[in-house]
């Protein structure tokens, strides 16, 4: 983790040395000044990149419990077709990327859809003729780090072939899907 702090400090100044006067008597010490500007000093430390592949076990199942929990909430959304809910679990760029002209023609081009006649025109479309038939049942069985805020969670078909469900991004204490 990237970790630089500034450090404020004051310098207290004292002046004064003993001396004595003519009658030997020890002269008077000044009154310690305060330094009104402060001294900054600039404590850093080298940032290391983050290494997926060093998380430790314990924070990947923990997180990895976290977005299985996450995933099985969005799978209720889903199934209750409730498009205002999983909307609110889309990142701005990605709702803005499914909803796009150009995204929806090429979703529409798949069989399913050709066949029954069916044109995406909104991302509403896309939720009910896409997003529903397919990933209210999702499970995740793996999820790999991409940055420390990001992961992609993964779920193994019959045929044991690892497919990504979804790349989720941590936003405050939550998941946000971006991809």
């Amino acid at each position: 983790m990237k970790t630089s702090g500034i450090i404020f400090t004051g310098l207290l100044l004292v002046l004064g040395a003993c001396e004595t006067n003519k009658g030997n008597q020890p002269a008077a010490l000044p009154k310690p000044q305060l330094i009104t500007q402060p001294q900054v000093v600039v404590a850093r430390q080298q940032a290391r990149p983050f290494d997926p592949a060093n998380v430790p076990p314990e924070v990947k199942e923990a997180v990895q419990r976290d977005i299985v929990d996450y995933i099985t909430e969005l799978n209720g959304i889903i199934r209750r077709r409730d498009f205002r809910e999983w909307t609110k679990r889309l990142s701005t760029d990605y709702q803005r990327y499914l909803g796009s002209t150009e995204n929806l023609a090429k979703a529409s081009q798949a069989e399913r859809l050709r066949k029954n006649n069916i044109t995406l025109t909104s991302l509403y479309d896309y939720f009910i003729h896409v997003v529903v038939p397919s990933r209210d049942h999702d499970r995740v069985d793996d999820i790999e780090f991409v940055k420390e805020t990001v992961v992609k969670a993964f779920t193994v078909d019959r045929n044991s072939r690892k497919l990504r469900l979804y790349e989720l991004e941590r936003s405050g204490d939550t998941w946000i899907i971006i991809n």
